[in-house]
């Protein structure tokens, strides 16, 4: 898309110009009655609640030989947090010792106990245990009880409280263990990893950045490429505009998209560099007179061709440990996300990945070098919990949504109820963007197929031609994609029959169409799988018809 202008009304939620390469059309972002209103609680209910369970842990600690009382509690949509300030002459056992006795006294699981000061600041897990037990200066304990009744936090009750107000790419992650909002800016982590066990609640962690990111961007500000393995995941966002490419199910696929993304980062650097600036942020600053003076186009044909606004470009991995073993030729698809996770950031490339499986040594690698932001769900030992965040901990969370944040800049990690987002509200903010925005995909569906051989012998893939080009190499192609379509299947002998020709023009007809993401792979004498619709196929031609233009 081209420039938009504006943020709308006050509250950055109006109307807006967006030109879409042609007219103009009005851009609304998605209004809050598509989503659903956060659940209410019974304020003295739950204090009469948390005063009870506040006599039950001192009861339960008085009989571990702990004297002290419960100084303040917080209510969270998960856990209620007690600090507990100890007596002048309690022993000071260690956190760990203490939860399993007062998960049996509460009758409940997933105890937390962190050390604090004396101003009631926890300040870790293991690690700050292991500070207070060595200098012997912390006099309270901050224990985190799971809620009996977890009530689900809401994306509506995020983003009308405009607490992501002045942040470019704004993650509402949830509500930490106060109750507070926890949102975190994508663009300054600049990378995050997301981990845990199945139904831990990673991928609706996952969908909820990208709910996020399309409540509160225009398309004309982020363009997404998303990559699901489990073909269902991220099936709800198709079609909308803010997407680059359809949504990636297949991994030889993805690795294509990933290498075409270190190639726009390499375009998008040097033409920072001939700009003078370090940042996109900077560059989209710069007016169109600015431009053209830093960037001294030849003529006005090559000023057409560059790009005067460069949209941030997240790319969102639904299981990690899916791409190991996917080549691209050389390197690997782990090597590609690897460059992209240490060079994206200046050029606005921004990565949130998930994984089941973080001993993996690709995401070993990751953590080391370039990702800081770490989100850990429900995970199975102490021991993975320790290599994602730096300290055991994760393994203690209760599952559906129960995180553990780690973000750059702060040192505390922070207990947190993700955002729940059900399919009824994602089909409503989907089905609001397919309205007010047309779908534009600068890039194409991609197809991985053999290229030259490299020195060594190997065959390097190459991008095939996509639907901007594809017409150019027969006349007939564009009523061939639509009997295809039509038809549901790539068969060569349709072909024939349909349009009169021989075997070799409908072949390559054929070949074509699989090298423009019409078609899917080949699969021996079973005719090509259509993967794209009829409609999509008319946007795709519309859109190529506008280029020629």
């Amino acid at each position: 898309m081209d420039q938009m202008h504006g943020r709308g009304q006050k509250d950055g939620r109006g109307q807006m110009d967006a030109s879409g390469g042609g007219g103009k059309i009005e851009y609304q972002f998605p209004p809050l009655d598509v989503l659903r209103d956060p659940e209410v609680e019974d304020a003295a209910r739950q204090e009469a609640f948390g005063r009870a369970q506040a006599d039950a842990l001192a009861s339960a600690l008085a009989g571990a030989g702990i004297r002290g009382r419960v100084t303040s509690i917080d209510h969270g949509p998960l856990s209620s947090r007690y600090t507990f300030e100890l007596g002048a002459k309690s022993s000071r056992p260690r956190g760990e010792a203490l939860a399993p006795q007062l998960a049996a006294a509460l009758r409940v699981s997933g105890i937390r106990v962190l050390p604090g000061t004396a101003s009631g600041e926890a300040v870790g897990v293991t690690r700050g245990m292991a500070t207070a037990t060595a200098t012997a200066t912390a006099t309270t304990y901050i224990i985190e009880v799971p809620c009996t009744r977890r009530r689900k936090v809401r994306l509506k009750q995020l983003l009308s409280s405009g607490c992501h107000a002045g942040m470019a790419l704004p993650m509402l992650m949830g509500l930490d263990a106060e109750g507070e909002p926890l949102v975190l800016d994508l663009a300054e982590m600049p990378h995050l990893l997301v981990a845990g066990t199945t139904g831990s609640g990673k991928s609706m962690c996952v969908n909820a950045i990208i709910m996020s990111l399309l409540c509160t961007k225009r398309p004309d500000e982020i363009k997404l490429l998303l990559i699901d393995s489990k073909h269902v995941e991220m099936a709800q966002f198709e079609g909308v505009a803010h997407l680059a490419c359809p949504v990636v199910t297949d991994m030889f696929r993805a690795a294509a998209i990933l290498d075409w993304a270190v190639r726009k980062i390499d375009e998008r650097l040097d033409i920072m560099r001939n700009a003078g600036v370090r940042s996109i942020a900077a560059y989209n600053t710069l007016g169109d007179a600015e431009l053209r003076q830093r960037l001294a186009p030849i003529d006005d044909a090559e000023w057409a061709r560059m790009p005067k606004r460069m949209p941030s470009m997240v790319i969102v991995i639904d299981e990690l440990a899916d791409l190991d073993g996917v080549h691209f030729g050389f390197p690997d698809a782990f090597s590609l996300v690897s460059t992209i996770a240490m060079r994206g950031r200046a050029a606005g490339v921004h990565l949130v990945l998930s994984t089941q499986v973080s001993q993996a040594a690709g995401v070993r690698s990751l953590l080391k070098s370039s990702i800081p932001c770490r989100v850990a769900c429900k995970m199975v030992s102490a021991t993975e919990s320790r290599r994602l965040l730096g300290e055991p901990g994760a393994e203690l969370l209760v599952g559906d949504g129960d995180m553990l944040v780690v973000a750059p800049g702060d040192p505390r990690v922070r207990r947190c109820q993700g955002t729940f987002v059900d399919d009824d509200e994602a089909r409503g903010v989907v089905a609001h963007i397919r309205r007010v925005a047309p779908l534009v995909q600068p890039l194409m569906m991609m197809r991985v197929a053999a290229g030259p051989a490299t020195a060594g012998g190997e065959t390097r893939p190459t991008e095939q031609v996509n639907a901007s080009n594809a017409h150019l190499q027969d006349e007939l192609f564009d009523r061939a994609a639509e009997i295809i379509i039509e038809g549901g299947r790539g068969s060569v002998s349709l072909l024939q029959r349909r349009l009169a020709i021989g075997y070799g023009r409908a072949s390559r007809l054929v070949d074509l169409m699989s090298h423009a993401g019409l078609l899917g792979e080949h699969q021996g004498s079973v005719a090509r799988e259509v993967v794209v619709t009829m409609e999509e196929w008319k946007r795709m031609k519309a859109m190529r018809d506008a280029a020629k233009r």
